[in-house]
């Protein structure tokens, strides 16, 4: 049985708990899509608790020749002087843990990357934004194998940015 995409994983678990939670407090939910790195193409879901969130979030790069995957957490502290559309406060601070996965018909490579990050939300109405931020990604961990594993892969820090479209439940 062939398992299913961590995307695909993603999307079930967000149905199921929005169907299953009707009466739960409203805005406390945040479903986002982006585009970045570590994160890659990605669809998350984040749980707000006051100037605080939790988020998961996973991804891929579409590749005729590769697949390109990551899954990953993140926790955002946010702070600054409050918006006139939203409670939350637009600067926010952001730590996430990713696994980013790349595989070919000729080499399998695995990270597991740190990747502190600094942010703004741009409210665009009460439910809707976009938020931006930018940081470093750090190797805690690799795996490399196959023809291509003596070229070398990801350098052991690099620049992380990331761009999303958020929708306040």
């Amino acid at each position: 049985m062939k398992s299913l995409h961590p995307l695909q994983t993603l999307v079930l678990g967000l149905i199921s708990l929005l169907a299953t939670n009707p009466a739960m407090a409203q805005e406390k939910f945040n479903i986002a899509t982006g585009l970045g790195h570590p994160e890659l193409i990605n669809l998350g879901l984040r749980y707000q608790m006051g100037q605080s969130q939790l988020g998961i979030s996973a991804g891929f790069f579409p590749g005729e020749y590769e697949d390109v995957y990551s899954v990953g957490g993140d926790y955002y502290y946010h702070f600054g002087e409050t918006s006139v559309l939203s409670i939350r406060r637009p600067w926010y601070g952001r730590l996430g843990i990713y696994q980013l996965r790349l595989e070919t018909d000729y080499e399998k490579r695995k990270y597991l990357l740190l990747v502190p990050r600094l942010g703004k939300d741009f409210n665009l109405s009460p439910k809707l934004g976009i938020a931006a931020d930018a940081g470093l990604s750090f190797v805690l961990s690799r795996e490399e194998e196959g023809l291509f594993e003596d070229i070398g892969g990801m350098s052991d820090v690099i620049l992380s940015i990331g761009f999303s479209l958020f929708y306040r439940l």
